[in-house]
């Protein structure tokens, strides 16, 4: 199950059942603590901590925030794209770019990653995956899975800052 707690509250639930892989829990607070951004039931979805409004955002797995800014990714599998390859299960996800603050999705690009036995129980190694620095922003990456670089919040075409 999951729960968020805030400061001076009781906890409040948000999932009956999550899916923690390598104790990478899948929820992720907005920047200025207003929103989180979790995954159940290979659903993602976004709760406003200030009304309590909970709303679907998309089937999908692996919400992760994107530094200094007020947008999160998701992936969603593509399918019929899951197929066995030397190494394992190859599986093919696109991946989404929202906005904590709207409802518009951004397909961003593919992803490409490659779940084994022998690593986390054939879990999807998107499940572990970080968003890691780039000299021109940032990307997605982890054992198993093609880095993905992000939308740059540095330069121009990339997510707009958070605002004070």
């Amino acid at each position: 199950a999951l729960w968020v707690e805030e400061p001076g509250r009781e906890l409040v639930p948000l999932a009956p059942e999550v899916e923690v892989v390598a104790n990478v829990v899948p929820a992720f607070f907005e920047p200025r603590g207003t929103a989180v951004v979790f995954e159940t039931q290979r659903e993602v979805r976004l709760r406003d901590l200030r009304t309590g409004a909970t709303r679907v955002v998309g089937r999908g797995v692996a919400p992760r925030p994107i530094p200094f800014t007020d947008r999160f990714i998701y992936l969603e599998e593509i399918p019929g794209e899951r197929r066995q390859v030397e190494d394992g299960t190859l599986m093919e996800y696109l991946v989404v770019l929202c906005a904590f603050g709207d409802s518009r999705k951004e397909p961003l690009g593919i992803l490409r990653a490659i779940a084994r036995a022998d690593r986390w129980g054939n879990a999807s190694p998107v499940r572990t995956m970080v968003v890691a620095e780039h000299p021109s922003g940032f990307f997605l990456r982890g054992p198993g899975i093609s880095p993905f670089l992000l939308p740059s919040p540095f330069e121009g075409g990339g997510p707009p800052a958070v605002r004070p």
